[in-house]
């Protein structure tokens, strides 16, 4: 059996239940001022990403028939990044192919999946601390 006691952090025992209710409340209306930010930075860039780099009418990516045609088309600043990003992982910059594979959504997964028996290690890890006689639980 886990100790929870252990789990908690030991200033939640001193305050109060109206405290730790303010200080959520309190958590709660930081977390959504930073989600905020983070959505009008997300939005303020894909605003600039629209951008064309000069005056006049731009070309679109889709009517862009081979990569040679590039050069000197007024196009918005997204295509002419994903282009310049094109270009490099052509010349073999690896992390501009890295770029281009995650914009696609083709990331690799980048988590750990753990298959364990959990009641097993838990009744191994309390037959270990019963060995170290609960030395330095308490602390």
């Amino acid at each position: 059996m886990a100790n929870t006691k252990t789990l908690k952090p030991k200033y939640l025992e001193t305050i109060s239940l109206e405290e730790r209710k303010r200080l959520g409340k309190q958590g709660g209306k930081k977390s959504g001022e930073s989600r905020r930010r983070k959505r009008a930075m997300r939005d303020l860039m894909a605003d600039i990403m629209v951008i064309p780099l000069e005056k006049g009418k731009t070309k679109q990516a889709n009517q862009i028939k081979n990569l040679a045609e590039v050069q000197g088309l007024n196009v918005d600043t997204e295509t002419a990044i994903a282009l310049a990003q094109v270009k490099k992982a052509l010349m073999g910059d690896t992390n501009a192919a890295i770029f281009i594979r995650d914009t696609l959504g083709e990331k690799p997964v980048s988590q750990l999946e753990v298959d364990a028996d959990v009641n097993n290690t838990s009744a191994k890890f309390d037959e270990i601390i019963g060995q170290l006689g609960g030395e330095g639980l308490d602390e």
